[in-house]
């Protein structure tokens, strides 16, 4: 099975025995390239599953926090895939609320204020 788009560096980062440290382990998967690219300008790991219904290797999401954002049909599919992998947490977004990451990717939020933003929208602990 092959990574997500943007998964080489993760699994690099979990090889050398590392994990991304709070409040930038939480790991979003998307199927939009523009919402990872902005999320990841912002130092937080993202992972594009596109399409979301292939076949990736998710075992780097182990011992993490995911968020799930994706306005796939396949949503309930890709999370099984990616809760195979064990994730500390597996959140989803509910179809159609894109908007609020927009918002909070483009805003002019320092770094950490955009990542309390992000875990309070998803109930991960700091």
């Amino acid at each position: 099975m092959k990574l997500p788009a943007y998964g080489r560096e993760l699994l690099d980062v979990r090889r050398r025995g590392l994990r991304p440290g709070p409040p930038f382990d939480v790991v979003f998967v998307t199927d939009s390239w523009d919402l990872a690219k902005r999320i990841r300008d912002w130092d937080f790991f993202s992972l594009v599953c596109d399409p979301p219904a292939a076949p990736y290797d998710f075992l780097l999401l182990f011992d993490l926090p995911v968020v799930v954002m994706t306005e796939s049909d396949d949503i309930l599919g890709l999370c099984e895939r990616i809760a195979r992998a064990q994730p500390r947490s597996l959140r989803v977004a509910p179809h159609g609320q894109r908007l609020p990451y927009w918002m909070c990717v483009v805003g002019d939020h320092p770094r950490e204020e955009l990542a309390t933003l992000l875990m309070r929208a998803h109930g991960a602990a700091a």
